[in-house]
């Protein structure tokens, strides 16, 4: 149509989050300090890792100092691009020690920690496709 849509987002301070431990879906609560989804306006938003989103196009993992921000997502409005499926919040999503098969993971609801990976330079592009299966990603109209 040629319009943009624009979409903000709160920060906040993410929890490891997957299905069955969904405990910091909205994420952790900092005494004195508006931490959550819920503090930031943004209830019922998924806490999402900010390292999620530090993969260049080259796919490559850049490390700096927001990758342990969160940025609140609501994952429900989006589908993938290359599936068509939608994608789903953060508490509906498998965990595996297999970070191929590590939903969560993939989608940015546990920390890297989970499944450290090479930083830039050496990140593959076949290992981009893995790690962010569901990229890119379409904002479905409502």
């Amino acid at each position: 149509s040629g319009s943009v849509q624009a979409i903000c987002s709160a920060h906040c301070n993410p929890a490891d989050t997957y299905m069955g431990h969904a405990a910091n879906q909205g994420g952790l609560k900092i005494a004195g300090v508006a931490s959550t989804c819920g503090d930031r306006l943004a209830a019922g938003k998924d806490c999402t890792f900010g390292w999620f989103f530090e993969v260049d196009d080259n796919g490559q993992l850049i490390e700096d100092k927001y990758g342990s921000l969160g940025v609140c997502m609501d994952w429900t409005r989006y589908t993938s691009a290359t599936t068509m499926l939608p994608l789903k919040k953060c508490n509906m999503l498998r965990q595996n020690a297999d970070p191929a098969l590590d939903e969560a993971f993939n989608q940015g609801c546990r920390p890297q920690s989970a499944h450290p990976l090479p930083a830039s330079p050496g990140f593959s592009g076949n290992m981009r496709r893995m790690f962010r299966p569901a990229f890119p990603m379409v904002l479905v109209n409502n």
